[in-house]
């Protein structure tokens, strides 16, 4: 992953991601998911350099959450907030 954009968004949803990079999948067999907020974020479009999703409506709950990493392929380090 080399860039997401943009890096706020409602915590209504309805953002348009675009998230940036390579050798994303295209394979049936190895579908796509993308989480924001550890929610799903729906994919409209997506290349093997480009993914468009469309982000949820954030949970209710205010405690952190802290995510394990199985089963994690890909990783940002460029952060997404909600206002």
């Amino acid at each position: 992953i080399s860039s997401v954009t943009p890096n706020t968004g409602s915590t209504q949803g309805g953002t348009m991601l675009n998230i940036n990079g390579n050798y994303f999948s295209t394979s049936t067999r190895y579908p796509l998911v993308v989480k924001v907020g550890n929610q799903p974020c729906t994919i409209l479009s997506s290349t093997t350099t480009t993914i468009q999703c469309q982000t949820p409506v954030a949970p209710s709950s205010s405690q952190n959450q802290y995510q394990g990493g199985r089963g994690l392929q890909m990783y940002s380090t460029s952060g997404y907030t909600t206002q």
